[in-house]
């Protein structure tokens, strides 16, 4: 049934979203499935592999890593040492993760923030040019944007509203402390430094809005893309999937 009548900006759209369907349905049977065996003796093997031996390994041979191969080995370990414990944490909380405002918020920012601690350790990136930052914010948008698609469009629609909500707050109030402060306040010295081989000199008040707002806006960005495009998505389960989607 070709339910947008052949359109070709809309069939794209339409695939899109049964994709991220499919991945629901994917969700729904894992979950059935990990509490089938939930309390048996391969769940306890796999917890004791996963939050002992593991960890002791690490520890072990951390030293001989680290000295062998300093900049790439130890940190690969670590970074898969942290991905096994998140996704073991969340295996049985996983169909909660995507309807549970609650869970969706903790395991969304854990995620991240584990996402942003493996670029910013990882030894080609530096953090220290705009570029860098771009890549990570790139990264936080494409994960934040798919586990929003990913999750129930109404616990979608809210995270991202609240978020995006508090961070306009924020942004408003700070932004308008930080122009009440005296400009002519001796003991607030310029601040200077160098963007693409050009000196540039900001005041007081415009280093502290330039580093808040860049911490700040590119969030409040991608949270409030991430609604909308909860919103189309809810629009969509609605009208062309008979309101079938991943639900509590």
């Amino acid at each position: 049934m070709n339910i947008f009548g052949g359109n070709p900006v809309i069939k794209p759209i339409n695939k899109f979203f049964l994709g991220t369907w499919k991945i629901q349905k994917t969700i729904i049977k894992y979950d059935s499935f990990l509490h089938s065996f939930k309390g048996t003796k391969f769940y306890r093997i796999i917890c004791f592999i996963t939050y002992i031996i593991f960890p002791i390994i690490f520890f072990i041979f951390r030293e001989k890593f680290s000295s062998e191969h300093p900049d790439i080995s130890i940190i690969v370990f670590e970074n898969i040492i942290m991905l096994l414990l998140f996704f073991t944490l969340c295996a049985y909380d996983i169909l909660k993760m995507f309807t549970s405002l609650s869970r969706f918020l903790l395991y969304g920012f854990v995620l991240s923030g584990m996402l942003f601690l493996m670029i910013k350790n990882f030894p080609c990136q530096q953090l220290s040019s705009p570029t860098d930052n771009i890549v990570i914010e790139i990264c936080f948008f494409l994960v934040w944007c798919g586990l929003s698609l990913i999750a129930n469009s109404t616990v979608s629609i809210a995270a991202n509203s609240i978020i995006s909500g508090v961070l306009a707050i924020l942004i408003l109030l700070i932004n308008t402390l930080i122009l009440m402060i005296p400009t002519v306040y001796p003991s607030l010295p310029d601040y200077s430094t160098y963007l693409y081989g050009i000196k540039v000199t900001y005041t007081f008040q415009q280093k502290c809005q330039i580093d808040f707002n860049l911490s700040t806006i590119p969030i409040l960005l991608i949270t409030g893309f991430s609604a909308i495009m909860a919103t189309v998505k809810s629009y969509w389960v609605k009208k062309y999937n008979n309101g079938k989607e991943i639900t509590w």
